[in-house]
Formats: C-alpha cells, sequence, structure tokens
C-alpha cells in the first residue's frame, strides 16, 4: 500500500470513526484425547461453543466428535466487518470448549481466547464412576460447567 493511500484510508477512517477490520471467529485447534495410561479415546464428544460479544451476544454451539486416534482439529475461520469506533461498535470472539466421554470425568476449558493452547493440545480424561455431561451455562457468566451425575 503506498503512503498516499495509507493516509487518505487514515484521514477517511478518522472522519467517519468506522474502518474495515478482520476478526478471528474460529481458532485453529488440534485435539487429542488419552487416558491417562496415554491411550486414544475415539468418539469423544467434544461441545465447542463460539460467542460473539458485542452489543448483540451470539452463541454458537458446535457439536464435535474425535476421530478413532482420538484427534479432532478444527479450522481456523475469520470474517471482515465493518467496526464502529464507539461503545458497543466493535465486537470479539471467545471461545468454550468441554469434552466429555462416558466412563470418564469430562474436562471444561472456558474462556480459550486469554489460554495459549499448545498444538496438538492433549486432554487427559480420568475415570470415573458416573456420567458427567457438559452442561452450557447460556447467561452471564458463560460457559460450561460439569453436572456430576450420582448413581442411586
Amino acid at each position: 500500500m503506498s503512503f498516499k493511500n495509507l493516509i487518505m484510508l487514515s484521514v477517511c477512517a478518522g472522519l467517519s470513526a468506522c474502518l474495515p477490520w478482520r476478526t478471528t471467529t474460529q481458532p485453529a485447534l488440534k485435539i487429542q484425547v488419552r487416558t491417562v495410561g496415554g491411550s486414544a479415546i475415539p468418539d469423544a464428544q467434544v461441545h465447542f461453543v463460539k460467542m460473539r460479544v458485542g452489543l448483540l451476544t451470539k452463541v454458537e454451539p458446535i457439536e464435535l466428535r474425535t476421530d478413532s486416534s482420538g484427534y479432532l482439529q478444527l479450522d481456523k475461520q475469520s470474517e471482515w466487518y465493518l467496526a464502529f469506533f464507539a461503545p458497543d461498535g466493535m465486537y470479539s470472539y471467545e471461545w468454550f470448549m468441554c469434552i466429555e466421554k462416558d466412563g470418564y470425568h469430562s474436562v471444561v476449558k472456558n474462556k480459550l481466547l486469554r489460554t495459549k493452547l499448545p498444538t496438538p493440545f492433549t486432554v487427559t480424561l480420568n475415570s470415573a464412576q458416573a456420567n458427567q455431561p457438559c452442561v452450557w451455562n447460556n447467561s452471564y457468566p458463560f460457559g460450561f460447567k460439569i453436572d456430576i451425575k450420582h448413581e442411586s
């Protein structure tokens, strides 16, 4: 981009208080789900939630499963939008994840934006007596919790 075009873009952005803005809507993740002994856990259910935070909050749940090797891969997704430099004129995304499998303790990873996950990210599930389904809290504070079922 030439210097003249950069100056024009800056002037237009300053006068209009808006600018095209690119944001990540889904991070790139490679997850492997394992037992304590290191064995793969195939067909583990992965609840992934994309939440757009701004004037209007939008929650998009995505249900996924690990493959026969205990792996799951999400590709990065981004979008352009017109950002207004005013209160609540911009939005961002936050991500939440809960991994569950019958016979294992579920694992919750809330607010992935603030967590630096290695690639691949290994999740270790411990054996459990009771089923522990992931439950989404659809009001503030947003996030997953684990509903522990006691056998009677």
